[in-house]
């Protein structure tokens, strides 16, 4: 059980960028945005939209899934927008790790965000703990409960 974001994860043969400087920069924005994006209310306040999942101390889960770029051929899915799997695989994992790293450095008062309500914090590896992904390329079972409903999309084109 994760309580915070659930976010999908898509790689597409687009990211021509990806082999290029491109690819750490616009990587770097979507960990970015994803821990720092504004989309919860403080306990005890009444301001909606007004802390990150790193101020709030929050779990993120990670999802890989190239089924985002399904699209359909008639009846049939088509997904040749999808980056390769192994491409996608070394992506999606340096992806996982950054966010991981984003997560510590901000919650340890080294980055941009404040330092998350419980000022004393807990260690460095468990905040990297508060990063959950799942197996890649596995077929898992995730149960969605939505606390909102919000639904964000942070594409690294825009």
């Amino acid at each position: 059980s994760v309580g915070g974001p659930r976010v999908h994860v898509r790689c597409d043969t687009r990211h021509s960028w990806y082999n290029s400087g491109w690819r750490l920069y616009s990587t770097k924005q979507r960990c970015r945005k994803i821990l720092n994006t504004r989309l919860f209310t403080a306990p005890g306040s009444d301001k909606a939209w007004d802390k990150s999942v790193t101020q709030m101390g929050y779990e993120v889960l990670l999802v890989s899934q190239f089924t985002l770029y399904g699209i359909l051929k008639g009846n049939k899915p088509d997904f040749h927008l999808a980056m390769g799997s192994g491409t996608s695989q070394q992506f999606y994992g340096e992806f996982v790790d950054m966010v991981r790293s984003g997560y510590t450095s901000l919650t340890s008062g080294k980055g941009s965000a404040p330092v998350p309500f419980d000022a004393a914090g807990p260690s460095s590896s468990a905040m990297e703990s508060r990063v959950k992904d799942g197996v890649f390329g596995a077929h898992m079972h995730v149960e969605l409960v939505n606390d909102g409903p919000v639904t964000m999309i942070v594409d690294s084109r825009e």
